[in-house]
């Protein structure tokens, strides 16, 4: 086993680079192509829309390339730092310090948890658990350390033993994760203590993963400080949050330019702290037409707990509702003819946006941080 060092530079783009961007796409696509904010900005506006959740609050986007974290108080101020560092700096750590040289198979030790084979009928769980089995497993696997995946049991090369991969893998998410957490939400707190931060909703791709979660809540507790994971529109889970706080920013009136908090010199992981990256974001301007995320309509800017927004007009609220009537549970908007067709899973459609947007907007598509 060795020992891995990474690198992770964030780089911060230029407006006018980014306008390119989008003016090349709107050439090509016969499609409004708009800058939609830096992603934690967008992401905290996702993060809203699960239920239980309301403004003030923090929200750590947990990513491939980079933590972001942001947060918003009662009167909505944004302020956003970005980290490099996260998922993809986690699978060059493993793949160094055990010295695979399998990208791949770094990625699933990350991914899922590990086990030994010992024996063709049964397998030991690395949380002491046992597993028996009715067929026999193939011979290839036995007292072999594997990976446990939904479907196939993936033999690691070697005599690695099972503590020692399993440390190696705790150990490269704290340092990129736990570290980057703590350091981002220190940097967005108002008073730069994180125990002035009421409580934290973790969001982006990374959160699904087994132990994450657990690792950066239980750092999180020493400062007494709660955290949860979001589940965006009360149906997506944790990810889809950029995308739909995109949406959600350009249907409340256009572009989301909110504060932003850039740290100037701060290195850590390896980069510059504060890098606000920008996504470019395609809305049609159909009317400018006010759609919806499995909702009826959102036109206030706030949200509450009740079942109402927090400047009481029609908005997206808490507990899943808007103030001109329920949502079904489980179920689609209500019809109305008065409104314009949902914007449902990331996907534009329907007559609301008309001939003027493509048939479909991939889940995750609607916006995506710009490399330069």
């Amino acid at each position: 086993m060795e020992q891995a060092v990474g690198i992770a530079a964030m780089v911060k783009s230029d407006r006018l680079q980014m306008q390119a961007i989008a003016d090349a796409l709107s050439s090509q696509t016969g499609v409004d192509v708009t800058l939609g904010g830096a992603e934690a900005e967008a992401a905290i506006l996702g993060a809203l829309t699960t239920p239980g959740t309301r403004a003030p609050l923090a929200i750590l986007d947990l990513g491939a390339g980079s933590t972001d974290a942001s947060i918003i108080n009662g009167d909505r101020p944004i302020v956003a730092t970005h980290l490099a560092g996260a998922g993809d700096m986690v699978t060059l750590l493993i793949d160094s310090e055990l010295g695979l040289e399998q990208r791949q198979l770094a990625e699933d030790i990350k991914k899922y948890p590990l086990a030994k084979v010992e024996s063709l009928f049964h397998i030991r769980h690395e949380d002491g658990s046992v597993q028996f089995f009715p067929q026999p497993l193939p011979p290839a696997v036995f007292a072999r350390v594997v990976v446990v995946k939904e479907d196939a049991l993936a033999p690691l090369p070697g005599e690695l033993a099972l503590e020692k991969v399993r440390t190696v893998r705790r150990a490269a998410k704290q340092r990129v994760f736990v570290a980057n957490a703590l350091r981002a939400l220190a940097q967005v707190s108002p008073t730069g203590n994180i125990r002035d931060i009421p409580f934290v909703v973790l969001v982006g791709g990374s959160s699904l993963d087994f132990e994450i979660p657990q690792l950066i809540t239980d750092a999180l507790a020493n400062y007494a400080l709660v955290a949860g994971r979001g589940n965006v529109r009360g149906c997506e889970g944790p990810r889809n949050a950029v995308a739909t706080g995109l949406v959600l920013s350009w249907s409340a009136g256009g572009r989301h330019e909110p504060e932003r908090h850039e740290p100037a010199g701060r290195i850590g992981a390896g980069g510059r702290g504060g890098g606000a990256a920008r996504m470019a974001t395609t809305a049609a301007r159909s009317g400018r037409g006010r759609h919806s995320l499995c909702y009826q309509r959102y036109r206030s800017s706030g949200f509450a707990a009740g079942g109402q927004s927090a400047s009481g007009r029609d908005g997206f609220t808490a507990g899943g509702g808007y103030r001109g009537g329920r949502r079904r549970p489980g179920g689609p908007c209500p019809p109305s003819a008065r409104r314009p067709a949902a914007v449902r899973a990331g996907t534009l459609s329907g007559s609301a946006v008309g001939r003027h947007t493509p048939a479909g907007l991939q889940r995750g598509a609607v916006g995506k941080r710009a490399a330069v």
